[in-house]
């Protein structure tokens, strides 16, 4: 019991961190949207509770930005406290950066204008949900594309389903008929799923039973057949991440300060 209380106290940290970001972003016009775990808590009809009882504690918070914006949003994080991962940022900084704060022991995982994990997820920015979290459908993409679900996906996977309007699934049926690796992703991921009996609804058990069979029976498109016929790895290897080095993350974080970016007087930083 004590446990859980804990979980719930960091889970309800992920929120308000979380919310203060999106709604910063939101009055600086500062393109960011919000996904992962913390994203749940944004979902109407669920309460921190729910979410931590059920699923465990939330690791971080990830978010996607529109390239445009990375500099501004780079140095809002910095002033509100995070210190920049110097060698996973050095490595990956033009599709990934990641920050961190010591005082609440929160990571914050940030993509540049696409999400790139097992599978590319592209053209972010036209799928929005409420201004502040990517649409259900492409949140269910985000937990899908992983080359093993665990528990807490497949958690996250029956929340999700019951925010999709089914006439979305349309996308997923034309990504899977272009895409073969989405295709191969999606197939086995489903595939489990109701094999293992792990959708608790059979109502959307049955949705994406029919979804499967509509991709399997598409018309698959002249690129598909040639990504077929030489087959090979369906997925990207992704890069887990390790604690930075904190001495190193002041030094940067402090010199990023004193060479700030130029940003207008109207959207000033707090």
């Amino acid at each position: 019991m004590e446990t859980n209380k804990l979980l719930s106290v960091k889970n309800e940290i992920i929120f308000n961190v979380s919310q203060k970001i999106l709604f910063d972003c939101q009055r600086k016009s500062i393109d960011v949207l919000l996904f992962g775990g913390a994203s749940l808590l944004f979902l109407p009809g669920y309460e921190i509770d729910f979410i931590t009882e059920n699923r465990g504690d939330i690791n971080d918070i990830d978010l996607v930005v529109n390239p445009k914006d990375v500099a501004r949003l780079k140095y809002y994080l910095v002033v509100n406290g995070f210190k920049p991962d110097i060698n996973f940022n050095f490595q990956h900084g033009n599709k990934r950066i990641c920050y961190y704060r010591e005082e609440d022991n929160l990571s914050i995982d940030v993509f540049i204008g696409d999400i790139l994990l097992c599978q590319k997820i592209e053209t972010i920015h036209r799928f929005r949900y409420d201004k502040l979290i990517l649409a259900p459908m492409i949140l269910f993409l985000t937990k899908i594309q992983k080359l093993k679900l665990s528990d807490k996906d497949i958690f996250d996977i029956n929340l999700i389903l019951k925010h999709i309007d089914l006439c979305d699934f349309r996308f997923v049926i034309e990504l899977c008929s272009k895409n073969w690796r989405w295709y191969k992703t999606i197939i086995t991921n489903i595939f489990y799923l109701l094999k293992e009996k792990r959708i608790t609804d059979k109502k959307y058990a049955i949705v994406l039973e029919d979804v499967a069979d509509k991709i399997l029976v598409s018309r698959k498109t002249i690129c598909w057949n040639i990504r077929k016929f030489f087959g090979g790895q369906w997925y990207n290897d992704v890069e887990e991440r390790k604690n930075p080095d904190w001495n190193e993350t002041n030094t940067t974080s402090d010199n990023y300060i004193r060479n700030k970016p130029v940003i207008n007087n109207d959207n000033k930083t707090d």
